[in-house]
């Protein structure tokens, strides 16, 4: 929505019935009953919409990088991207340190390299695609992709509504490309 009202993206009517179908998509994915967790909703709601606020100001910060023209900073953005989540995380480790494990810096390594390269893509992409387009086929298609992966790899249940929500995201991407 900042993409519309802010920096005026307007897209066009099949690439808003394409981001209709990924609403629609990111509903059923979201609501899939297949794995209804362990019962425990008391914070659900809140952490959600925490996670949904702080998400969206992350992809806001990313999206006014190419916006104020600073295509050419990326490297420094993402560094103090990274140094200021590595703050909070550093601290807590200080306070209460944890034996680590070969496994947990192969791991670490992994998601912190995941992360840079995707945020890095992430800014690249943004100085060429709308992020009126950008966003929500970022947001299907990586929830879709889960769901894919938690299939494939942790053997977990697609219900119906994760398998149309899948579908749909599939084609709602091919139309926003459009």
């Amino acid at each position: 929505m900042l993409s519309v009202f802010i920096w005026k993206e307007i897209p066009t009517p099949l690439q808003i019935a394409g981001i209709g179908v990924i609403c629609v998509a990111l509903v059923l994915l979201s609501f899939s009953r297949a794995n209804p967790g362990n019962g425990k909703t008391g914070w659900s709601i809140p952490l959600v919409l925490i996670i949904f606020v702080l998400s969206g100001a992350s992809l806001t910060a990313s999206k006014l990088v190419h916006e104020l023209g600073l295509d050419r900073q990326k490297m420094t953005y993402l560094l103090i991207l990274f140094f200021i989540a590595a703050l909070p995380c550093g601290a807590a480790y200080l306070f209460r340190p944890l034996l680590l494990k070969k496994l947990d810096i192969v791991i670490g390594l992994l998601l912190g390299g995941c992360n840079f390269l995707g945020t890095w893509s992430m800014l690249e992409a943004l100085q060429r695609i709308k992020g009126v387009i950008f966003f929500p086929a970022f947001s299907s298609a990586g929830l879709a992709i889960s769901s894919i992966l938690a299939f494939l790899i942790w053997k977990e249940k697609l219900d119906g509504r994760g398998i149309v929500g899948i579908a749909l995201t599939i084609g709602a991407l091919f139309l926003v490309s459009l």
